[in-house]
């Protein structure tokens, strides 16, 4: 299945779009439909296309000729009108997707955000275990023995959750370091 949206490298110049369209009338015309940013109006560019009732292709798209700047995106979808001529021709839309050139600041504010929310939860894991039923060693019974053990398995769960961030951040290629 397609992605929703991919994400281009700055120097990535095109995408390659795959297409496997058919019709019990055959195909007429099939278009790639997009939009850039600052511009409400639709750009259709034509595509070729087995004669007949299916066809099978690929469009290598140029987007270097967009001049998308980092974090920006282009919805985009193909467009096929069939052959009927009894009732005259009818429109087919693929799902709309989107390619977005990547943008190094947007990705390390999404790492600082995600750390960020993971300190917290580690912070109040840490209030909650200091101040935890069990703290108290002339009440300690079954009952508040069983709360601190559900307080520390939040915890582990954290720390679980830390390690499989610092693994996804590492793999980011411009994430700070220091929050891996």
């Amino acid at each position: 299945a397609p992605l929703d949206e991919v994400e281009l490298d700055p120097g990535e110049e095109t995408l390659a779009l795959k297409f496997d369209v058919n019709d019990d009338y055959g195909i007429a015309a099939l278009a790639l439909v997009f939009r850039t940013p600052g511009n409400p109006k639709e750009q259709r560019v034509k595509l070729t296309h087995d004669e007949g009732r299916s066809s099978k292709g690929q469009y290598k798209w140029d987007v270097a000729g967009l001049k998308l700047q980092p974090g920006q995106s282009i919805a985009y979808f193909l467009e096929a009108l069939d052959n009927d001529t009894v009732k005259g021709p009818k429109k087919g839309l693929s799902r709309t997707q989107t390619v977005k050139l990547y943008s190094a600041a947007e990705h390390r504010r999404a790492a600082v955000k995600a750390v960020e929310e993971l300190w917290e939860r580690l912070v109040v894991h840490l209030a909650d275990r200091m101040e935890g039923p069990d703290r108290d060693s002339a009440h300690q019974s079954a009952e508040t023995l069983k709360a601190g053990a559900c307080i520390d398995e939040r915890g582990g769960m954290g720390a679980g959750d830390g390690l499989a961030l610092a693994g996804k951040l590492l793999l980011e290629p411009d994430a700070p370091l220091e929050l891996a």
